[in-house]
């Protein structure tokens, strides 16, 4: 049986849930706060991390960074590749509709149409709702 315990971690009141694929599972904070975590945790995901009117609720991931021919995915590969995206992952996820379906993925469209955030509903053959990536459109005026 899984032991669930409360902690203070870098200044935030989670709950810690074992350890999974992607490292410690965290929950008990939501949006910008979860970010925020995981980004001084720099291991892990977060459970229920966003909250999608259609997809319900996804989960946020640290993931790999992109190294060679090995893509990245998750917060760290934001940090990497788009990091402009971090402080609006919240609204754009929260106020964005699903525009691509594709067999395991959902893309979505932030409300203003600027950014992308990709969600993928398997990992490792499983199900899980879980945030792959998230950056901004370019523009082309």
């Amino acid at each position: 049986m899984m032991t669930h315990r409360r902690v203070r971690l870098f200044g935030y009141v989670v709950i810690e849930r074992g350890v999974g694929e992607f490292g410690p599972i965290y929950s008990g904070i939501r949006g910008q706060d979860a970010v925020n975590f995981l980004l001084q945790a720099k291991s892990g995901e977060v459970l229920a991390a966003f909250m999608h009117s259609v997809l319900g609720p996804i989960d946020l991931v640290w993931g790999v960074e992109t190294v060679g021919e090995r893509k990245g995915f998750g917060l760290a590969k934001i940090i990497q590749k788009h990091p402009e995206a971090i402080h609006s992952l919240t609204e754009a996820i929260k106020n964005s509709e699903i525009v691509e379906e594709l067999p395991d993925r959902r893309v979505l469209l932030s409300r203003d149409h600027d950014q992308q955030s990709v969600i993928d509903l398997q990992f490792n053959n499983k199900s899980k709702k879980w945030l792959l990536t998230s950056y901004f459109l370019i523009k082309i005026t």
